[in-house]
């Protein structure tokens, strides 16, 4: 797959309520670095706000919406989807929660689904969840 087909219609979006920064920095990092080239960040009313912004400050095509208080995820998921349907060419959002880290690849992964010629009957992708802090 190619990283210009990835970029031209895939956005991630990443609900955020106090995050912790190292770990969300890790998460934009793997999308970045799975050729997604736009991250949309809701935020539900941080207390840490600031330091969200600075840490998307480093990164290319990172757009935060604010929320003055925390509204929930299904309302900030619609927030996501409607600021992604102002670009034409996207046709994917992968969603994520704060401290969710992809892996390397799975992008690549993904894209042999909504490739396929059935894909007009494809809604929704998930992947195997991995806890980090579980042995």
């Amino acid at each position: 797959m190619s990283t210009d087909m990835c970029k031209e219609n895939i956005i991630a979006g990443i609900v955020t309520f106090n995050p912790e920064i190292n770990r969300l920095s890790d998460n934009i990092c793997a999308i970045k670095n799975n050729h997604i080239g736009r991250v949309i960040i809701v935020d539900n009313g941080s207390d840490n706000i600031e330091d969200i912004e600075k840490t998307v400050a480093g990164y290319d095509a990172v757009t935060i919406i604010r929320n003055d208080a925390n509204k929930g995820i299904a309302y900030a998921l619609n927030q996501v989807f409607k600021k992604a349907s102002l670009f034409d060419s996207v046709q994917w959002v992968l969603t994520m929660d704060q401290d969710s880290v992809v892996d390397d690849g799975i992008i690549d992964i993904y894209s042999y689904y909504y490739r396929k010629e059935s894909n007009d009957k494809i809604a929704s992708i998930t992947c195997l969840r991995y806890d980090r802090g579980y042995k």
